[in-house]
Formats: structure tokens, sequence, C-alpha cells
């Protein structure tokens, strides 16, 4: 039987979802008026889809859709979702829609929107965790290189508020190849009756080289916060690396 503060998070995540439902509405709502807008799409094919160092299809092959949109105001908005199958039988991943604004000044840019993540409920192995939540983001970019700060007050099903901080960008270019790295840090509070964030990291490299129309990738991933996976952990980099590679064609 729920308790009365268990049905009041409950209410609370609820409302959460719905007013950044309304805002990632309202922004789609405004695609069609933009005349100078841009909408890109991207498809991409990868022996697993990996996020935040782990990966959530089960380390099966993964496809995954994605739609962007971007207004010279600054508006910006995107969808994607990932089907995936392999070991296990093909089945829907995953998906995202996030919204947001920048504000632009020359190579650089301010960011701040919302994210919301869903995530099929069989991927999740730690029951402490949701497999749909909201998060909202601020991020700077400049050239090519990308910081964020999420803050999520759902991604914990008990309706603690958790953080993660990213840091993304081209490590090198040669050629017609180009060397991405991504490192991240998770901030999750205490169970109750302890005391102290406790934190986590995740790190990935990908090797990416452009072939006409098409890009390939190659990288590794690892990180020691399994959400997904049934790795062994805590502990930096206990974790085993993760090898993966990627096909994908923009249009």
């Amino acid at each position: 039987m729920r308790t009365v503060a268990g049905r009041a998070i409950d209410g609370l995540t609820a409302a959460r979802r719905f007013v950044a439902a309304c805002v990632i509405s309202a922004f789609l709502a405004l695609l069609p008026a933009a005349a100078q807008a841009q909408v890109s799409g991207n498809v991409t094919l990868a022996t697993s889809e990996i996020f935040r160092g782990e990966s959530t299809s089960g380390d099966d092959a993964a496809l995954s859709f994605e739609v962007s949109y971007d207004d010279p105001s600054g508006l910006f908005a995107g969808a994607s979702a990932t089907l995936s199958g392999g070991e296990h039988d093909p089945h829907f991943n995953g998906s995202t829609q996030y919204a947001g604004y920048a504000f632009r000044s020359g190579e650089t840019s301010l960011e701040l929107g919302v994210i919301h993540r869903d995530y099929r409920e069989a991927s999740i192995t730690d029951t402490d965790y949701s497999a749909h939540y909201f998060e909202g983001f601020v991020g700077i970019t400049h050239k090519n290189l990308r910081a964020r700060i999420y803050v999520s007050p759902d991604y914990l099903r008990d309706g603690r508020t958790s953080y993660y901080g990213e840091l993304n960008g081209t490590m090198l270019t040669v050629g017609n190849w180009s060397l991405m790295g991504h490192s991240g840090l998770s901030a999750v509070p205490p169970d109750p009756g302890n005391s102290g964030m406790r934190f986590y990291y995740d790190l990935s490299v990908q090797a990416n080289r452009n072939l006409g129309k098409f890009k390939l990738g190659i990288g590794v991933a690892m990180t020691n916060y399994p959400v997904f996976g049934n790795d062994d952990g805590p502990g930096f980099l206990d974790n085993n690396p993760r090898v993966f590679a990627t096909i994908s064609r923009a249009f």
C-alpha cells in the first residue's frame, strides 16, 4: 500500500512531467512557422547503443533514427528513437525528446533546455532508477567543445534530485579522420540514512572517418556506474571497456 508521502512523490513527478511535456510541445508547435530554420536527420547502425559509458541495448545491435531542428533565433529541438535486437528479440529500445534555446555569439553559445529520456523497462537492472525521466540542462559550446550540466528530479524513483556533468569535444582531426572524446560525472544523493553525495565516472573515445555520405566509427566506452547492465561495480574503471562500432548517414 502506498504511503501518503509516496503518493505525494508520484503526484509531484507527474506534475513535473506534465510541465516539461507542455514546454516541449510548445517548442515543437513552432517548428512549421520558422522560415529559415535548419531541419536535419540522421540514421545510425551501431553494434551497441552506448549512453554514458553503458550499453542501453544489452550489447545488442541498435538502429537509431534522429531528427533535429535549429532556428536562427536560437530555438532548437529534436527527437530520436532506437530499435535493437540480437541476443534478445527485436524490440523498441528507447527514445528521447528535447527542446531548448541557445544564446549565440560568434563561435560560442550558451544553451538551456529540457530533455525527456524513455527506455525499455526491462533494460533497467537497478530498480532504484527510472526508465522514464526528465533532465533540465544548461551548457556552453565553443567551436568543437561542449560542456553541459544536467539536473533530474525523477531519475531516481523516489524523487531525489540527481546531477550529471559532461564534457564532449573533438580531440584531433586529420583529413577525413576525427577523434571524439567524452567524459562524464554523475552525482547521486545518498541512500536514506547515509550522508554525502555519491560520484561515478564514465569515459568514451571514438574515432570517425567520413566516407562519402556516410560516417564510420569505432570506439571504446567504460563506466563504474552500472544502471542498465549487469557489470560488477562500483569501482572506477573496474568494469570491462566496451568496444563498439557505428555507421551513420546524415540527411
